[in-house]
């Protein structure tokens, strides 16, 4: 199931009813996003668990690589993401992702240990994820209704 190395990916999301969305990526298989009770019905992970997922699916994905990059021998990677919920002017928003990346092997040498403490000084740059929200990523959006395409504008502060 190749992609391919294009610079552009997408997904789609068809509304099936309340808050609950069907979503599409590649040929993958379907899966649903919902909101939390009381918008939604809480049947399926939220946008913030998705976000998550990414966040936490690129630092373990960027971690692996780096050990490998450097030679770290590792036999398990777990890691823990959690976020927390603030208020900001009034809104919900995210305020903090918190990390905890977990590596297990059973004898590392000194050199080994040497060579972590390489990948731990890059392994963060890889991750494409909470790099580029940590660098602020700009989101356009456009509606269209009925064939008319409409620039949404970027909520002020």
């Amino acid at each position: 199931m190749g992609r391919g190395k294009s610079k552009v990916f997408e997904v789609d999301l068809r509304w099936l009813r309340d808050f609950l969305f069907e979503v599409k990526v590649a040929d993958f298989p379907e899966f649903y996003m919902d909101e939390l009770e009381p918008e939604g019905h809480d049947s399926a992970p939220n946008p913030a668990d998705y976000l998550l997922v990414s966040i936490g699916g690129c630092t373990a994905s960027s971690f692996v690589y780096a050990a490998r990059k450097f030679g770290v021998p590792i036999e398990k990677v777990n890691v823990k993401v959690r976020g927390r919920y603030v208020r900001k002017k009034g809104m919900v928003r995210i305020g903090l992702v918190d990390v905890e990346v977990k590596a297990f092997h059973p004898s590392m040498s000194e050199e080994d240990l040497e060579n972590l403490e390489w990948c731990i000084k890059v392994f963060r740059k890889y991750c494409v994820i909470s790099e580029s929200l940590r660098e602020g990523l700009p989101i356009h959006v456009t509606l269209k209704v009925n064939g008319e395409t409409i620039e949404v504008p970027t909520p002020e502060e």
